[in-house]
């Protein structure tokens, strides 16, 4: 019984590392930013195919209600709706293995400013 549990403990912790979406130090940093401020405007920040690394962070400045697009590795995309002003850095671990895009858009505002930040890394 002793050496099943040992057994099964080991085999965890040998293929845990290779899920976590960890960033070891050895990537390459990336700071993009994009604007938008026509109505149904849009600005593709960080558009790369063929790639692997992670998102880190997204950072925007707007005055009223814009929207962020993430699309990874072709899959689903995910819209985020920041606050009205500046949000900070809002911190995240977004693992990519084959293509990230992110789109900041403004929908049907007028004049609307809006100036987003995202910063990546590849592997």
């Amino acid at each position: 019984m002793r050496k099943l549990v040992f057994l099964a403990v080991a085999v965890i912790l040998a293929l845990a590392p290779a899920a976590w979406a960890a960033d070891d130090g050895n990537t390459q940093p990336k700071l993009d930013t994009g604007g938008v401020y026509y109505p149904n405007d849009y600005r593709d920040i960080v558009n790369s195919t063929s790639v692997t690394g992670n998102i880190k962070g997204i950072r925007c400045v707007t005055d009223s209600a814009v929207y962020l697009e993430i699309t990874i590795n072709g899959g689903t995309t995910q819209t985020i709706y920041p606050n009205t002003g500046d949000t900070g850095w809002i911190p995240m671990n977004l693992r990519f293995t084959s293509s990230i895009k992110v789109r900041v858009e403004n929908g049907n505002y007028y004049n609307n400013s809006a100036s987003c930040t995202v910063s990546w890394a590849l592997d």
